[in-house]
């Protein structure tokens, strides 16, 4: 609410009690008109008295109304621009983000192919400004979307060492990509919070540390148990932040100084939303650094009762990952130029890839209920207003024992959230990262083939 509609309020407010005042002080003197208790012509200049009193209230009853209906309108009026910054955004994170998706996996596609140094070092370029488009509009998009409260958090206790170990995968490739040493440690602890939202701190703090680590240098993923909390901890050897500049790296565009050609400095939103994540889930955070040797980015967040069935945990998450070669994987989607960049980059990993429209397309295609199949991945929003769920739905129900399935979508809402999990889905979203996409297909089918 804007200054000027707070200061409505407030002259609402004064005006009822000046209004309750004046009510008294004319009954007080009529009740004395009518009880003759004055002498001479004072009943009658009483009752004059109380007669401009009541005209006064009347003026003031008309103002106190004229000014709650502006402030209703006002409010009505703020209510609709948020609603509408709402559609707005849900409109760019489809439409925008749909053709950098394709653009995104058509570089990972590239990056895959051998090819001289020179067209290499191009393709290299390329995805390096890609990444900065994706960072810079999906910073924008979420600082909107946690202004304007569309963000809620989904608070569940999970296995702290499933989504680590997802993490671990992931920046492995982007570290090594960089030249930096990546390590993981893990615990199976139980941990209460919003593994999707606790993700996207936890990537951001390991994004910050891996872009400002020189090459040589090492980056951690550790934690740190206590009685009734975890410590997720991000360490790095990058050059460190000034201690006078601790209290406003976490300030909207507050951006570090930086002697580093491959640092792109970007907004300075990055961890502004990652403040207002921790606060949203009421994890606090806190860093500490030394100049010239590096810093220590820390999320606490609650303990769980007791563990979680994991999958087999160890002191270091120094595990390959799943070779994808030979993976079945059917492919749900009605983007032309999306279907053809998904499979390039499948096939490339060596997956046999079917991909069609819809469940009907796909039945033409295949045996629905008996082909082997090893992930589904379906688009959220398909033709004619068909849901990907569903169609993964149609198919889970035409098999004898259920297949691993993802949603992918630039809807990040919590309604979406809820209804993938009630499903037992997966959700990935827009723009697809290669190295995530990868590493999710790789612990996916590595559950399948342990279980």
């Amino acid at each position: 609410m804007t200054d000027e509609h707070m200061n409505e309020s407030s002259k609402i407010v004064e005006l009822e009690l000046e209004n309750q005042r004046l009510r008294r002080i004319n009954a007080a003197l009529i009740e004395r008109v009518e009880a003759g208790s004055s002498v001479s012509s004072a009943p009658y200049a009483a009752f004059e008295h109380a007669t401009a009193l009541a005209e006064q209230v009347r003026e003031r009853t008309a103002e106190l109304t004229e000014l709650a209906q502006r402030l209703r309108a006002a409010k009505q009026e703020a209510e609709q621009a948020n609603h509408s910054k709402t559609r707005f955004l849900a409109a760019v994170s489809h439409d925008v983000l749909q053709p950098l998706n394709a653009a995104r996996l058509f570089v990972g596609a590239l990056l895959e192919q051998p090819v001289n140094l020179e067209t290499a070092d191009l393709i290299q370029s390329v995805s390096h400004s890609l990444d900065n488009i994706d960072r810079l509009l999906g910073t924008l998009i979420d600082i909107s979307r946690l202004d304007a409260g569309v963000i809620q958090p989904d608070i569940s206790a999970f296995c702290l060492d499933d989504l680590l170990a997802q993490l671990a995968v992931e920046y492995r490739h982007i570290a090594g990509r960089e030249g930096v040493l990546f390590s993981a440690h893990s615990t199976r602890l139980t941990v209460v919070s919003d593994a999707t939202l606790l993700g996207r701190v936890l990537r951001n703090f390991l994004s910050n540390a891996v872009r400002y680590t020189p090459k040589g240098g090492r980056v951690v993923l550790g934690c740190r148990v206590h009685v009734d909390s975890v410590d997720i901890e991000i360490w790095d050897s990058g050059p460190g932040i000034a201690e006078h500049q601790l209290s406003s790296i976490f300030v909207e565009f507050q951006r570090l100084p930086t002697q580093s050609d491959r640092v792109d400095r970007g907004l300075g939103l990055g961890l502004a939303i990652v403040d207002k994540i921790a606060r949203l889930l009421n994890h606090p955070i806190s860093v500490r650094s030394n100049l010239g040797k590096g810093s220590c980015f820390r999320i606490r967040l609650p303990r769980g009762a007791g563990e979680r069935p994991c999958g087999p945990v160890s002191t270091s998450l120094e595990v390959a990952a799943h070779p994808l070669e030979g993976s079945c994987i059917w492919l749900i989607e009605n983007d032309l130029q999306v279907a053809n960049a998904m499979r390039t980059l499948l096939v490339g990993w060596g997956c046999h890839v079917i991909t069609a429209v819809d469940f009907a397309s796909l039945a033409k295609q295949v045996d629905v209920g008996t082909a082997s199949v090893d992930v589904l991945l379906s688009d959220y929003h398909l033709d004619q207003e068909t849901l990907g769920v569903d169609v993964l739905q149609q198919v889970q129900q035409v098999r004898v024992k259920p297949v691993p399935s993802v949603v992918i979508t630039a809807d990040h809402s919590a309604v979406l959230k809820t209804q993938v999990k009630e499903f037992g889905f997966r959700l990935l979203h827009k723009p697809v990262k290669p190295h995530r996409l990868r590493a999710l297909l790789s612990a996916l089918i590595s559950a399948e083939d342990t279980a």
